[in-house]
């Protein structure tokens, strides 16, 4: 049996959060430091929820590449544990957010340990990354999708 592909050109929200603390249960126990969003225009699997999650990863991680740099500077070194939510706006007027991945970090002498959650998919383990004790949340951000996004 073959199975076509359901691919369409969408407007796709995206929101990124960055919370100080582990996420336990709910992120509404979680203080959020900083967020990021923008619109973009994808080509996604519409069938395919681990796909289309890949595809906004890479457009998070290309924008977050251009912009971070002059936006908010938290440094890490004041938790030790910080979680990362991207989420799917589903409509650009609506407030409801479709959760896309989640990234959860231990920092701990000096090396980052990440665990990755994304749709239709077991969490997994990246390699540990070393980190700065003033490298920004967002630097952070961007070097964890740089190492998911080449798996």
């Amino acid at each position: 049996m073959v199975h076509k592909l359901r691919v369409t050109l969408e407007p796709v929200c995206w929101v990124v959060r960055a919370y100080a603390g582990e996420w336990v249960s709910n992120q509404e126990l979680l203080f959020e430091l900083a967020e990021q969003s923008n619109v973009a225009e994808l080509v996604v699997d519409t069938r395919c929820a681990r796909k289309r999650a890949e595809a906004i990863l890479t457009v998070v991680y290309s924008t977050l590449r251009e912009v971070a740099s002059p936006l908010i500077f938290i440094p890490v070194g004041e938790f030790t544990h910080y979680t990362y939510a991207i989420f799917d706006r589903l409509e650009a007027s609506s407030c409801a957010l479709e959760p896309v991945a989640r990234f959860d970090v231990a920092l701990k002498s000096g090396l980052m340990h990440t665990s990755v959650i994304l749709p239709e998919s077991p969490r997994f383990d990246i390699k540990p990354l070393t980190y700065g004790s003033d490298a920004p949340i967002w630097a952070l951000f961007r070097r964890i999708l740089c190492v998911v996004l080449a798996t």
